[in-house]
C-alpha cells in the first residue's frame, strides 16, 4: 500500500477491535483491512469504509488496487 502512495498502519499490540478503531479515528483513517484466520484461510480480505460504515470482501492480491480506486472515488465526491 505504501508503495502506491498509501498511508498505511498496523495493529501490532494485539489490542481489541474497539480500541483499533478509536485509533483508526484518531489518524483520519479511511479504510480499515480486516485480516484474522478467516480471511486468510479464504484469500479475502474484509475492507470496511470507516466514513459509512459498509464493508466488502476483496481478493487479497486486489485489495490494494481496489483500495486506492476506492479512495481515489472518495475524493472526487
Amino acid at each position: 500500500m505504501r508503495a502506491r502512495g498509501l498511508r498505511a498502519e498496523f495493529e501490532y499490540f494485539g489490542r481489541g477491535l474497539k480500541a483499533q478503531r478509536r485509533q483508526a479515528d484518531r489518524l483520519g483513517a479511511a479504510l480499515a483491512a480486516l485480516i484474522g484466520e478467516d480471511e486468510l484461510a479464504s484469500g479475502q480480505v474484509t475492507v470496511r469504509d470507516l466514513r459509512s460504515g459498509e464493508q466488502t470482501c476483496v481478493a487479497m492480491d486486489a485489495v490494494v488496487d481496489w483500495a486506492v480506486a476506492a479512495l481515489s472515488a472518495a475524493s472526487r465526491a
